[in-house]
């Protein structure tokens, strides 16, 4: 007989919704976030990661996904938000059956590989630190996969949909900047895709491994833009010519299709904003 299991969402944001939405009929879901939020539902409970009362949430559950994101962008935030919470969660960990513990899931992030223009970097390749970024990052990985816990890490691209993204804040700007129609890769993926993957990772139980994640796009955001500017009708304004050509990451996504055997939902962001513009479009033609 299989039985439910219980899923504690960490940082739990528009990620968590999103994962809820989609998979609360499935599993047993309990959140855990910092701020309140008036429009959440009563699996959220409202308090720091860095708490001790996180312990008995913790004896709950079998399964965590480990997603807070950072308030602000800078290297204390990153810091406090990554490292800081993950190494608290492991040692408060160290107080609860180990055999009660199936999988701990670290969404961590491509900006874990350095920006060299057109390399294509898969999950297997030697990293090299660049940046203070890169630096945090890598020591929350590190820090989960040295402990003897059962662990996946998801290196995931930027997340759209559902009102965030790229082309989100574009389309509420009206209009695009020329500086914007730079050789730089898209590298992105759909909210639901990742929650996607995250329920395979479940179900089949992947352990001790790491997967990147971005969609199937292959674009260059001077490509998309165009795209955006044809079928969005959105004008180009001029405020200056690309100055990040070479400041940029291509990752390579093959093995979570290979090895989950995951199929897309979106796969590529051109087909997630068809389906937008066809969507926006109805109402407009009843009327």
């Amino acid at each position: 007989m299989m039985t439910t299991e219980n899923v504690l969402i960490l940082g739990y944001g528009r990620l968590g919704a999103a994962f809820s939405r989609l998979y609360s009929p499935i599993y047993a879901i309990r959140g855990v976030r910092r701020s309140q939020n008036q429009d959440e539902s009563a699996i959220v409970v409202q308090m720091p990661i860095q708490d001790d009362a996180l312990r008995p949430h913790l004896e709950w559950a079998n399964v965590i996904i480990f997603c807070p994101a950072p308030e602000r962008k800078d290297i204390q935030a990153y810091r406090e938000t990554y490292q800081d919470n993950m190494q608290f969660l492991l040692n408060l960990m160290g107080h609860r059956p180990a055999s009660s513990l199936h999988l701990i899931i670290l969404i961590s992030s491509i900006g874990v590989y350095p920006r060299t223009g057109d390399r294509c970097w898969s999950e297997t390749d030697h990293l090299f630190i660049a940046t203070p970024f890169q630096e945090i990052l890598l020591a929350t990985e590190q820090a989960v996969a040295s402990r003897a816990i059962p662990y996946t890490i998801l290196r995931a691209g930027g997340l759209y949909g559902e009102g965030r993204g790229y082309h989100h804040r574009v389309m509420q700007q009206g209009y695009i900047n020329s500086s914007e129609m730079s050789e730089q890769w898209i590298s992105s993926v759909h909210q639901d895709d990742l929650c996607g993957v995250i329920d395979q990772v479940i179900k089949q139980k992947k352990i001790g491994t790491i997967y990147n994640l971005v969609d199937q796009s292959h674009l260059r955001k001077r490509e998309l833009v165009a795209w955006m500017a044809r079928e969005m009708e959105l004008p180009i304004v001029s405020d200056g010519p690309p100055t990040d050509a070479d400041s940029h990451r291509r990752i390579c996504t093959t093995k979570v299709m290979e090895e989950l055997g995951y199929q897309f939902r979106y796969p590529t962001i051109i087909e997630f904003l068809e389906e937008r513009k066809r969507r926006d479009e109805k109402p407009r033609q009843r009327g």
